[in-house]
């Protein structure tokens, strides 16, 4: 069950994980409001892969998925190094 409270201007209770209040459109953290537009803005990484396109011939393919995997390992390899890093900084 979602965690509630009560809306300063209004009164009304509403959904915790909301910015604004459902019933006057009050903002129910002004002490979060940065955070909350900045967790709001955050846009997944675009990683770049080889394409495999559909007209590619069947060898090609091949290699280029052969290719991808190291890729998608290279980067899974990278981001455990950066997680350990940042756990031993803490």
């Amino acid at each position: 069950m979602a965690k509630e409270i009560k809306c300063p201007e209004c009164g009304e209770w509403t959904s915790d994980n909301e910015a604004t209040c459902s019933h006057c459109g009050a903002n129910l953290h002004p002490d979060r409001s940065e955070e909350i537009k900045r967790m709001l803005s955050f846009k997944p990484l675009d990683i770049p892969l080889i394409p495999i396109n559909e007209d590619d011939h069947w060898f090609l393919k091949g290699v280029k998925m052969v290719l991808r995997t190291g890729q998608a390992i290279f980067i899974a390899i990278g981001s455990a190094i950066v997680y350990i890093a940042s756990g031993a900084a803490h």
